[in-house]
């Protein structure tokens, strides 16, 4: 498994916690904070939409824990967030018995960003750009509907904010932000996960490296900001050395393959320490051969 995939599994993880962490802290918020509205209201669309949400939050992080988290789900998972996020904000005018443009101006829709940054957390920027399609697009579906209902549209600023009609001008600014905050999002996002992939790229390069080549020959090659043409390096007096295992052939023959295997992997552990200790670098592995200088 490769580091940056690690990383996003982790993160996958880290996002289902967040999740729940929301949920729960929702819920508490619900039944703790005094309610706002007339006691013989029938419908409480609140705790529904967190008691549906839920099992979906404690599957995804079971699934993001078992590493079992898909594309198609991790797709299906922003559709729900988001619609959770919707359904809540239009819950508010029928909780509350007013014009549905009421839910246009409900605090709550903040947490539409919230979702959105969250999939900032795993190096993608596919997802971030989903989110927020996904957020403006929920919004609009809202706003149409407030219209479609009778909520008065209104060009008055003031009507706007001290009624429920609908100033559709604020509504498009609202899904203008959503989408510039996604595609800042995504770039640093983007930006971030190729900073992540080449620091790993070097990383395993200098692994590599550093099992044939002394800490400073390895320092160059990395450190070097082109490419090597025929020609290119560095004289120096040297001395090539061959090293082998005396008998290893007439011994290797009567061993099983297994043994030897191991055999070669322990003397060689042992061989390239030493060269590289004294400024040497492996040349090559031939069998129970080691070519270095």
């Amino acid at each position: 498994m490769s580091a940056i995939t690690q990383t996003e599994q982790q993160s996958e993880i880290l996002i289902s916690l967040m999740q729940a962490g929301f949920v729960l802290f929702l819920g508490v918020l619900y039944f703790l904070a005094p309610k706002g509205y007339a006691g013989e209201v029938a419908i409480r669309p609140v705790p529904l939409v967190l008691l549906v949400y839920s099992p979906f939050v404690v599957a995804r992080l079971l699934l993001a824990w078992k590493r079992r988290l898909s594309p198609v789900m991790l797709n299906v998972s922003i559709v729900l967030d988001i619609a959770m996020i919707c359904v809540l904000l239009w819950s508010y005018h029928v909780q509350y018995q007013q014009p549905a443009g009421f839910y246009l101006k409900a605090p709550t829709a903040m947490y539409l960003f919230i979702f959105i940054a969250l999939r900032s957390l795993r190096f993608d920027a596919r997802y971030v750009l989903f989110a927020g399609v996904t957020a403006a697009a929920g919004w609009l579906v809202l706003t149409l509907y407030a219209i479609r209902t009778g909520t008065p549209v209104t060009s008055d600023f003031i009507a706007y904010i001290t009624g429920s009609d609908v100033l559709v001008g604020a509504q498009v600014d609202r899904i203008i932000a959503i989408l510039v905050l996604t595609v800042i999002l995504a770039v640093g996002v983007s930006r971030a996960g190729r900073v992540l992939t080449t620091s790993a790229t070097e990383q395993h390069a200098r692994q590599e490296l550093s099992r044939y080549f002394s800490p400073e020959v390895t320092a160059k090659i990395l450190d070097r900001e082109t490419g090597f043409e025929p020609g290119d390096g560095e004289v120096y007096d040297a001395v090539a050395m061959m090293i082998d295992i005396r008998g290893f052939s007439a011994w290797a023959e009567s061993i099983d393959p297994a043994t030897v295997m191991c055999a070669l992997a322990d003397y060689q552990s042992r061989i390239v320490p030493i060269v590289l200790k004294h400024n040497g670098s492996i040349d090559k592995f031939m069998g129970d051969g080691v070519l270095c200088h």
